[in-house]
């Protein structure tokens, strides 16, 4: 994971968004609509992009991963 103390502020916030939805994705039933629009994601293609971008995997996949 990267130092989040020298990442620009939009950066910063992404991956704040994105641990927000990690959590949501592992702990409710919500869609990925309506949890990219809780994390402030403009759409859920947004969302599934950066999401990929970051962890390498969809939302979708991640969330039928055992923890």
């Amino acid at each position: 994971m990267q130092k989040t103390s020298r990442l620009p502020p939009h950066e910063y916030v992404l991956l704040y968004r994105l641990r927000q939805s990690k959590h949501l994705l592992q702990t409710t039933a919500d869609s990925i609509e309506t949890i990219a629009e809780k994390c402030g994601f403009n759409s859920a293609s947004h969302f599934a992009r950066a999401f990929k971008h970051v962890n390498h995997m969809i939302p979708t996949d991640f969330r039928h991963l055992d923890f």
